[in-house]
């Protein structure tokens, strides 16, 4: 099963989904209400939005399989989404680095189900923050050492809006955009 999360969350909202569901690597847990699972909102305020086949009426519906639903192949999103990124982040530390995988990600896998490309989307965020091993691990730090935590987090959400896409997250601040999911 392809995991029920939001295209492209913000930092609040992954942050939220990771706490409340336990997760530390289970692909299938993380589950979001699904009015998120079509928009995101980067730097500038610019909302993007994946367009689905039938409208965005069909995301009301409480039981909504994000795997059932199909996006639609209608107009330019994808160059308009790839171009809003690039005007967004182009100048930031981390883009050259982050931005082919994403664009790879428009090309390769968003021509099925909703389901399927918001999953490539959180793969790929979770490979390259190495969730898996760095969430234990910031765990234990909290433990043993809060303060200094609490202070690295206080640092890197001043750099960041939290409810902007991850996107605006993982540009700026590279793998230490893990620290502002806990």
């Amino acid at each position: 099963m392809i995991c029920q999360i939001p295209f492209a969350p913000s930092c609040s909202a992954l942050r939220t989904i990771i706490m409340n569901n336990g997760w530390l690597g289970d692909e299938s847990s993380p589950n979001h209400p699904h009015n998120d699972a079509t928009r995101t909102t980067i730097a500038g305020g610019k909302m993007l939005t994946v367009p689905v086949a039938g409208g965005r009426g069909r995301l009301k519906h409480r039981q909504t399989d994000l795997e059932k639903i199909q996006i639609s192949d209608h107009g330019r999103w994808r160059q308009e989404h790839l171009g809003a990124i690039n005007a967004a982040y182009g100048k930031a530390p981390y883009f050259q680095y982050i931005f082919p995988e994403i664009e790879k990600i428009y090309e390769n896998n968003s021509h099925g189900s909703l389901g399927e490309f918001n999953h490539h989307i959180f793969c790929f965020i979770k490979r390259f923050l190495d969730l898996d091993t760095l969430l234990p691990s910031i765990k234990e730090m909290n433990e043993k050492n809060p303060d200094r935590l609490q202070q690295l987090k206080s640092e890197y959400e001043t750099k960041v809006n939290l409810n902007y896409s991850i996107f605006d997250a993982i540009f700026r601040l590279g793998k230490n955009a893990v620290f502002l999911l806990i």
